[in-house]
């Protein structure tokens, strides 16, 4: 029996072939339980288990390269209709602690390329390129707020170990407990951590004039590329859940903070599903586009 046509393809970044329950996939192999429908693509490196209501999960591999060539395998197969499908980026990045605290999710509302820049070795400044293809991309305002919308009713999990940390930061948003929030996601194939690079992440993002520098993860500026070229960028979101800051407190050493845990990866998953399983179930609203107010 062939799979239905997919209402949201959900990619997250890495995954594993078992429903372990834990990481980026799991959460949600082991959250649907049995899938209808389990099938291969060529290109896409597992497989894409799909709903009978027609929500469809991967991974893409980590990284902007890995994650693009996946998502332009999935959207150009004939294995399956992505035709009016949502692409759904779940998982887990690094942020701004002038902006949320570890645990908190955020929607990004703009994706910008940070591999794509001109650097100098006699200073610590960055520029854009100045030519060739846009390196920053602003997403569908009314489908992040719709998604916002959904995801606001979402409780958000909290941990001692995440608590315990956001406790060598000196003020809000870091020590909050985690919230909602929507910012601009920085993507590049470098893990970066440290004020001097979040400093250069917050300037190109400013030049851009692609609203404010949130979150820094791997795969979404190739994946929004990808979705681009297919048409189907304003059907594109973005969903990070906060596993760690980009820099340490202040007065910190340069790798003293390269902490990587707490309830990210539950917390991805909990707001990601509430949204696709909102558009999949409700799609006599959200076929033709984001229901708006």
């Amino acid at each position: 029996m062939s799979p239905p046509p997919l209402r949201v393809l959900v990619l997250t970044a890495y995954g594993s072939e078992t429903a372990s329950g834990k990481g980026e996939l799991g959460r949600w192999l082991d959250g649907y339980g049995e899938f209808a429908h389990e099938v291969r693509v060529p290109g896409v490196p597992m497989p894409l288990r799909i709903t009978d209501h027609g929500v469809g999960a991967t991974a893409t591999e980590i990284g902007p390269t890995r994650a693009s060539a996946t998502t332009t395998a999935l959207l150009s197969s004939d294995v399956v209709d992505t035709t009016d499908a949502y692409v759904m980026t779940a998982g887990v990045a690094g942020i701004s602690p002038h902006v949320g605290t570890v645990g908190s999710v955020v929607v990004a509302d703009h994706v910008v390329n940070w591999d794509a820049k001109k650097r100098y070795s006699d200073h610590g400044g960055v520029e854009p390129w100045g030519f060739g293809p846009q390196q920053a991309y602003e997403l569908n305002a009314d489908l992040v707020a719709a998604a916002v919308e959904v995801a606001a009713a979402v409780e958000l999990e909290d941990s001692a170990a995440a608590r315990d940390h956001r406790r060598r930061y000196d003020s809000p948003p870091a020590t909050d407990s985690p919230k909602l929030e929507v910012g601009t996601t920085a993507a590049g194939a470098d893990f970066w951590h440290g004020e001097t690079l979040a400093t250069q992440v917050e300037s190109l993002v400013e030049t851009y004039d692609a609203g404010t520098y949130a979150t820094t993860e791997c795969e979404g500026f190739g994946t929004a590329v990808a979705c681009d070229r297919f048409g189907k960028l304003d059907r594109y979101l973005s969903v990070r859940a906060a596993s760690n800051f980009d820099r340490p407190p202040e007065g910190g050493e340069r790798d003293d903070d390269w902490w990587m845990g707490g309830p990210a990866h539950r917390n991805a998953y909990r707001v990601g599903r509430a949204v696709a399983d909102t558009i999949a179930s409700d799609w006599d609203r959200w076929r033709g586009g984001p229901p708006t107010q």
